[in-house]
């Protein structure tokens, strides 16, 4: 999907989508196709992201979505809780785009919470380095 040539692309956003909605509820192939939107598609991301809260928004599932990836590296002094507290909420914003309304409560409390526990991790980074506690 990296290099493929530009008159395939509309091609392959077609089959991504129609594999996340015939994959729905499996998270390990939303997972795959999430994963390659990260990495190999990052254009339409953000699509993939409303496509499929538009179909499911359970929001166990969604939890088990690697939406942000797996791992989070930082060159140099970076805070690894403020990098990922950016990513989600990067992801919260794209939510916020949907019109569903209120089914998205628990999903927005959720990647809320997720802000919050980096936010506070980043805090206690903080603490630490300022203490020399590496």
């Amino acid at each position: 999907f990296r290099d493929a040539k530009e008159e395939y692309t509309l091609r392959i956003n077609n089959f991504l989508m129609q594999y996340i909605k015939n994959n729905i509820y499996d998270t390990n192939k939303v997972n795959l196709i999430v994963d390659i939107a990260r990495h190999s598609k990052n254009d339409i991301f953000e699509e993939i992201l409303l496509y499929y809260i538009s179909l499911n928004q359970n929001v166990e599932q969604f939890k088990m979505i690697s939406w942000r990836g797996n791992f989070t590296t930082s060159i140099g002094d970076g805070n690894l809780g403020d990098i990922e507290a950016a990513d989600w909420r990067k992801i919260l914003s794209i939510v916020d785009k949907s019109n569903i309304g209120f089914k998205l409560i628990p999903i927005k409390r959720y990647l809320n919470e997720r802000i919050e526990s980096c936010l506070e991790y980043a805090e206690s980074e903080r603490k630490r380095k300022f203490l020399g506690y590496f």
